[in-house]
């Protein structure tokens, strides 16, 4: 069983591979599509240029040619868009092609009548019962009726012989009518009275009379003309028969191959046969299809701006449209602007007000501070000023001393002047340490505004330390300074000393507080962390309960009976004033307060 199944499946690889080969080649060779139009019968057309595009096909296989076929104005947008690569037309149509897009003609098309220079004419046809008519003139009180204004092979060419004659088709003939497509239904509103004089390609009416649609006896040709050519009746002389056209994308390499292809169809082929031609040839003159379209297009003239009316009449009544929406919308705009510039206009003085207020508000706040924080120096340098006393005692004790001594050296005789020289000098020594003691209490008072600048931390403490000296002496309180690389901070040295004797006086006094403690000791400590400098100071004092640590940095929360509650919270303000934080951290004796601030490189060329 699997034996006959395998040889049933090669079987139909075997018959089906070739199929689906010739299918997958087929599907990759260019496809080359031929246009022509359709003024009649559609399918006849197809059935008439079919066979010539199969003949094609045969001589030309590494291509596929298809026909595509439609009205004129279809067929106008396929050649526009650049879809159709040759086009069969006729005489005033290519023209158009070769104006518009470049088209080149490459064969015309010998008929089996007539020839490829003589082929095309118009036909005016009336009931043979009708009045006769002799000239032009006389058609202009005739119902008039043809298919279309762009049939070339009727209306265009009779057009041609009005204009020659002095006659405007608009003017001249009011009752004409285009009745459209099929071309013989013309013969029927003949033939019902419906109109009086049809527009008719030449042979039209021969064509219909042998196939038995109508009899020789009900119709005839109007102003005929003697023709040779032809053996039709022809209202008008005679135009070149269709022309094949390239259009300007198709290579003319190719192009030559294809017209050297077509130019050997023989007569008796199923292409010729069908096609209703003995063969093609090479282009033949047109300057009679060129002189044509100069008087249809001087006809056709137009003033510049009723061209652009009839032409583009739907967009410029869209456009108009456009323009009053947007003149419109252009002046709401314009009123909201002004209602709008008008609203921010006070706005903005509104907030111009407030900034002004706010910015008045920012400086007395600023003044406000600096003043608090100027008296909470004035309220420290009391809490220093017994230390200050005591330290102050010592030079002036020695300067009476020394003073008394010089006195007695003068008195005696004779006077020691080298002594006192001596004691004099020693006397001057105690004076500058006096006046460097009251000048760091001043500078510690001082007012001012903040003056921001390069600071190190061994030089903040060089300048804040001697205001304890002689309190850390009386209470033995052994002071231990930072260790570690110098640190720079970019700081009010005034701010941060106030600072800096705020939480030692608060460690001072929490070790005299507890008196168990022995040693007293207080340090100073600094550790950096990404880019900030920790500086602590712990003490073994008192310590302070958690309760205490929760409103530490609050106003008006203090364990002193004669503070304030505000020396933590200054200190709060001017960390965080420099973008720093203040903390208390819990240990297990005495108490820890810590700050952080930005460190601040010391640049190349800048001195502390």
């Amino acid at each position: 069983m699997g034996r006959v199944l395998l040889c049933v499946s090669l079987l139909w690889l075997g018959w089906l591979g070739p199929l689906v080969a010739k299918e997958w080649q087929t599907s990759l060779r260019p496809v080359i599509r031929i246009g022509v139009i359709t003024f009649d019968q559609p399918d006849a057309e197809k059935a008439r240029w079919q066979p010539t595009v199969d003949y094609l096909n045969r001589r030309l296989p590494q291509y596929q040619f298809r026909l595509v076929s439609g009205d004129v104005s279809s067929l106008n947008q396929l050649v526009a868009s650049g879809t159709l690569d040759f086009v069969i037309s006729n005489g005033l149509k290519f023209l158009d092609y070769q104006r518009q897009h470049d088209a080149v003609r490459l064969l015309s098309l010998s008929p089996l009548q007539g020839s490829a220079e003589q082929a095309v004419g118009s036909t005016l046809i009336s009931r043979a019962d009708g009045p006769p008519i002799t000239d032009w003139q006389m058609l202009g009180h005739q119902r008039v009726v043809a298919t279309s204004p762009e049939a070339f092979g009727g209306f265009q060419i009779i057009q041609g012989l009005w204009l020659k004659a002095g006659l405007d088709p608009r003017e001249a003939f009011p009752g004409l009518l285009f009745a459209g497509l099929p071309q013989e239904d013309l013969l029927h509103l003949l033939q019902d009275g419906s109109a009086e004089v049809a527009i008719l390609p030449t042979c039209i009416l021969e064509q219909a009379i042998a196939q038995g649609r109508y009899r020789v006896d009900q119709f005839r040709v109007i102003l005929p003309q003697p023709q040779s050519a032809l053996p039709c009746q022809s209202s008008t002389p005679l135009y070149p028969s269709l022309s094949l056209a390239r259009l300007a994308h198709v290579n003319e390499a190719f192009a030559r191959d294809l017209a050297r292809v077509l130019l050997e169809i023989p007569a008796d082929s199923d292409a010729a046969r069908a096609g209703h031609y003995l063969h093609w040839t090479a282009p033949v003159k047109d300057a009679a299809v060129i002189a044509l379209q100069q008087q249809l297009d001087a006809a056709n003239a137009q003033p510049l701006a009723l061209q652009i009316w009839h032409h583009y009449r739907g967009w410029l009544l869209i456009a108009l449209g456009l323009l009053l929406l947007l003149g419109g919308y252009h002046l709401r705009v314009k009123h909201l602007v002004q209602l709008r510039t008008r609203q921010l206009k006070e706005s903005n003085q509104q907030l111009t007000q407030v900034l002004t207020d706010n910015r008045l508000a920012a400086e007395r706040l600023s003044q406000q501070q600096q003043q608090l924080f100027s008296a909470q120096r004035v309220l420290l340098s009391g809490e220093l000023a017994a230390g200050m006393a005591h330290e102050l005692n010592q030079p002036l004790m020695a300067l009476n001393n020394y003073l008394a001594g010089c006195r007695l050296r003068l008195a005696a005789q004779p006077p020691a002047l080298a002594d006192v020289e001596q004691g004099l000098t020693l006397a001057l020594a105690q004076v500058t340490q006096a006046k460097g003691i009251i000048a760091r209490l001043r500078n510690f008072m001082r007012k001012g505004e903040a003056q921001d600048r390069l600071l190190s931390l061994d030089e903040l403490l060089r300048n804040t330390l001697p205001l304890f000296h002689d309190q850390f002496v009386r209470q033995r309180i052994s002071l231990h300074l930072p260790q570690g690389e110098p640190v720079h901070l970019r700081i009010d040295p005034i701010l941060m000393q106030q600072v800096l004797v705020n939480l030692l006086c608060n460690a001072s006094e929490a070790v005299a507080l507890n008196p168990d403690t022995r040693p007293p000791c207080i340090a100073i400590r600094q550790r950096i962390e990404a880019n900030r400098v920790i500086i602590s100071i712990h003490d073994n004092g008192t310590g302070m309960t958690e309760a205490q640590r929760a409103h530490l940095f609050l106003p008006f929360h203090t364990s002193k009976k004669e503070g304030l509650g505000l020396g933590l919270v200054i200190c709060k303000r001017i960390i965080e004033s420099y973008g720093g934080t203040i903390w208390a951290e819990a240990v297990p004796q005495g108490a820890v307060i810590a700050f952080s601030l930005p460190l601040q490189p010391l640049e190349e060329g800048e001195q502390e």
